[in-house]
């Protein structure tokens, strides 16, 4: 299994009405699987995840992000309580390297140097995924989070996130017993990422509100 060998993202730097634009960090949490095995079970058998993330603000509302994850996930037929799985008897284990690019927007005004009055925002998200399973594959993620200012320095928040295959073959067992149907072409997979996050803010010189 190959590394994707994706982490270099150039944003253009401009520092408008004084807000700082770009924080490095790190997030950890757990991953799981929806799919053919796991049809709706949600936090079900959560594996570990980890990665980097790196976020420009472009300004108080929207913000762009790259990151890279290494991301495990599992499923069993026999956690069913359907005969149909338990006969089938299919489980898979599988690693996956995940890098995405995604768009944020904010519902308040939110300024990364602020710890007074723009300090925190919900947000949503979307945007594109490429990662690297038992094969290459694309996938469009959707999600939530919440992003807060403990300091000027640093930034924390949470982040829920669902993430839908382009394919259908993340269940595929690496040894396949069964003559029993596991992949169906209008049920794509999923794979759902929850952590939390820490950045570090760079350069925080300059705090300017004049025009909040």
């Amino acid at each position: 299994m190959k590394y994707i060998s994706l982490l270099i993202l150039i944003f253009i730097s401009a520092n408008t009405k004084g807000q700082e634009k770009a924080n490095i960090g790190i997030l950890s949490g757990g991953s799981y699987y929806l799919g053919d095995i796991n049809t709706s079970k949600q936090f079900y058998k959560i594996r570990p995840l980890y990665g980097a993330i790196y976020r420009y603000n472009i300004n108080k509302r929207y913000a762009i992000r790259s990151s890279f994850f290494k991301v495990r996930l599992a499923a069993d037929d026999n956690d069913s309580k359907y005969k149909y799985q338990k006969d089938r008897n299919i489980s898979f284990v599988t690693n996956i390297y995940d890098f995405t690019i995604q768009c944020e927007f904010n519902f308040f005004p939110y300024i990364t140097t602020d710890v007074k009055k723009n300090k925190w925002t919900p947000y949503v998200l979307a945007g594109f995924t490429a990662f690297q399973a038992k094969e290459f594959d694309l996938a469009i993620p959707i999600g939530v989070g919440v992003k807060y200012n403990y300091n000027k320095r640093i930034g924390i928040g949470i982040e829920w996130v669902f993430k839908r295959a382009f394919h259908d073959d993340l269940d595929f067992a690496d040894t396949f017993k069964s003559n029993k149907q596991i992949s169906y072409v209008k049920n794509k997979d999923w794979y759902s990422l929850v952590g939390l996050f820490i950045t570090y803010k760079f350069d925080t010189a300059i705090d300017c509100h004049a025009y909040d």
